[in-house]
């Protein structure tokens, strides 16, 4: 996996976690059905990233940092 962003960081650390202690497996917390590649992983952080940083969630905005 790439070197990772904060952003990038706290939603893997948050929502994400390594399965079966397999650096190659990661999963949803919630989920332990769904396995993702790192750079799977990495992209949908990317894209939730995106999401929020056009949305406002719970009174914070996530503005693009340039």
């Amino acid at each position: 996996m790439n070197k990772l962003t904060k952003r990038q960081k706290y939603i893997k650390e948050k929502y994400f976690k390594i399965l079966y202690h397999n650096p190659l497996h990661y999963c949803p917390i919630s989920d332990e059905r769904i396995r993702l590649a790192p750079i799977t992983l990495e992209r949908i952080i990317d894209m939730v990233i995106n999401i929020l940083e056009t949305e406002e969630c719970d009174g914070v905005l996530w503005e693009k940092i340039t």
